[in-house]
């Protein structure tokens, strides 16, 4: 994220996401709600589910396919420029 200019503004809270019936895109939920003037944001994650009820400000990575590519980077860039 760094080396793209992409400033990291915090991590979301461990609701137990896969144990208690929450969802990746609930414990982000509660990261924005708790987070009052974010107007742009993207979700990077390697959970498919983690863009849930988030529209098109997700992108999906996965360690197995390089993590955070420059494509990747790309349109995340993208999504928080638009």
């Amino acid at each position: 994220l760094h080396l793209n200019r992409i400033p990291v503004m915090g991590s979301t809270p461990d609701l137990g996401a896969g144990i208690n019936d929450v969802t990746r895109g609930q414990e982000i939920r509660a990261w924005l709600d708790a987070a009052p003037g974010v107007e742009q944001y993207v979700i990077l994650d390697d959970d498919p589910l983690a863009g849930a009820g988030h529209g098109d400000r997700f992108v999906l990575t996965s360690m197995e396919r390089g993590g955070l590519t420059p494509a990747k980077a790309g349109l995340a860039r993208e999504i928080l420029t638009r």
